[in-house]
């Protein structure tokens, strides 16, 4: 009779980290849609703090990752750590948010951007099928401190936005004083009369000189 798998507890935690990473990782690429910081640095930092606190655990990742270098320990919890621990944060951050104390913050549409997604993605032994194509709209605003961000807004605010538009979307902080925006609260600025397009350098953004273009 073939012998019985040993039950293994370092397989098990293995596998629940692999999962949380997965999840953390999902959650910081969609909350870096609304979160108005540099997601990059954010993750490095967490990542650098991972390191660390894997050198200090070494002794009990030795244990669940025995056949694995030392360095290596460290990178695998630090990557688990800056996913995890950078997820949460950004979620908490705003899921907590007062939504009722957001103020509108002028913006300036820079382009506009379509993005093809697939949904309904399958695999098989020799071949993959990426699923149904379909499209998503972005903007690319600018902020009044010259940070760049796309956003997703409402279709029919993107049917009619273009470049050089000036417009209104609500912003504010979460509960761990992390800045978030609304896209979908985005609307276009028209002035009175007839619509103008509005041209903004970042040093006129900055100083009200605006340029208005028939």
């Amino acid at each position: 009779m073939p012998a019985a798998r040993r039950f293994s507890w370092s397989t098990v935690v293995s596998g629940v980290a692999i999962a949380l990473s997965i999840l953390g990782a999902g959650a910081i690429l969609v909350e870096s849609e609304i979160t108005l910081i540099n997601i990059p640095l954010f993750v490095s930092i967490l990542f650098i703090i991972g390191m660390g606190i894997g050198v200090i655990l070494r002794h009990p990742l030795r244990k669940l990752l025995p056949t694995l270098p030392l360095w290596l320990d460290a990178v695998i919890f630090a990557i688990f750590f800056a996913s995890v621990a950078g997820g949460t944060l950004l979620l908490c951050n705003s899921l907590t948010a007062d939504n009722s104390r957001f103020e509108e913050t002028t913006v300036i549409v820079e382009r506009k951007i379509i993005k093809t997604r697939h949904r309904g993605g399958s695999s098989g032994r020799r071949s993959y099928n990426p699923g149904t194509p379909y499209k998503v709209y972005y903007l690319e605003v600018l902020f009044p401190d010259g940070r760049k961000r796309e956003i997703h807004p409402d279709y029919k605010v993107y049917q009619k936005a273009e470049s050089g538009d000036s417009a209104y979307m609500k912003t504010g902080r979460g509960a761990l004083g992390l800045q978030i925006c609304e896209p979908k609260s985005l609307r276009l600025k028209h002035n009175k009369g007839h619509r103008k397009r509005l041209r903004y350098g970042l040093r006129g953004f900055q100083t009200g000189n605006v340029k208005y273009i028939p």
